[in-house]
């Protein structure tokens, strides 16, 4: 069998093998690497080839050659590639954490007044982050109006709006430069845009919250905040559609790890919703320092 299939297509196939194994078994950062190639990088490697292989197989049958090998090659670019229906939305596979065996946090509201829930929760259905081991519990948060047709940043409702620290920690980086783009258009510079990175003291993890207003964050690397503190006002910057504050929990430092950190659950206290609120929901702090 090895023969016919071919001992290159075999051996890559056993270590794709191994790769979806780590992916869907192994927790910690080597299962959030192995599903970030899976869901990234294979399918941009495994599509192109085969379709080449197709052609060859095509033309191989054709001439009434041997196509084994060709076969052989298709499956493993097949292997490689299965993700990719779970990134156009056909199949929705969650990142496979298991929330009650990771380190999380409950932290403070960021905002002192109604907020909503653009995208929060733990299924993809309520949270496309979910699909993502570093944001797999993100959070994108909006305010009236929102979602709506206007390129003017002004017209929604969390523009400008002041973000408080959710927690007590230690400021590791922060990005302050970054233009904020018209709202609707695609003309994207960086993926967070303007952010403040904080350690938590209580866990010694990472909070992360970006596509802030260019020059409106109030601190810098190295200070000390408290949960409650000033840190800066809701831009348009970065990787967004609309203003609006992205926020996750990350056990790596950010400023080394980003797309192969391992997402942590993040949760709220002293609000009128569930700790881990989900998307649609209105959030109203009921205790504001």
């Amino acid at each position: 069998m090895i023969h016919k299939v071919g001992k290159f297509n075999f051996i890559v196939g056993l270590l794709i093998l191994l790769v979806i194994v780590c992916a869907f078994g192994v927790k910690g950062q080597i299962g959030v690497v192995a599903f970030v190639l899976l869901k990234l990088y294979f399918p941009l490697i495994g599509i192109p080839l085969m379709m080449v292989l197709v052609v060859w197989f095509i033309i191989r049958k054709i001439r009434r050659k041997e196509v084994m090998h060709q076969l052989g090659g298709i499956g493993v670019c097949a292997m490689m590639s299965f993700m990719i229906f779970t990134n156009i939305g056909i199949v929705d596979i969650v990142y496979p954490a298991k929330t009650k065996a990771l380190t999380s946090v409950t932290v403070q509201w960021p905002f002192k007044e109604a907020t909503i829930v653009g995208w929060g929760g733990n299924t993809v259905a309520e949270n496309y982050h979910a699909a993502y081991p570093n944001i797999r519990y993100a959070y994108d948060l909006v305010m009236t109006p929102h979602d709506i047709e206007s390129r003017n940043n002004a017209d929604y409702g969390i523009w400008e709006k002041v973000i408080y620290s959710p927690v007590k920690g230690k400021v590791i980086a922060t990005y302050n430069e970054e233009e904020d783009i018209a709202a609707g258009t695609e003309d994207f510079k960086s993926q967070l845009g303007n952010y403040v990175f904080i350690q938590i003291e209580e866990t010694g993890t990472y909070l992360v919250m970006g596509h802030m207003k260019q020059g409106s964050i109030r601190v810098k690397e190295g200070d000390s905040v408290e949960a409650g503190d000033l840190l800066g006002q809701v831009g348009n910057s970065g990787t967004s559609s609309e203003p609006h504050l992205h926020i996750h929990h990350q056990k790596q430092n950010p400023t080394k790890v980003l797309t192969f950190a391992e997402g942590l659950p993040l949760y709220f206290k002293d609000i009128n919703a569930a700790a881990m609120p989900v998307k649609g929901i209105e959030v109203v702090p009921t205790k504001i320092k």
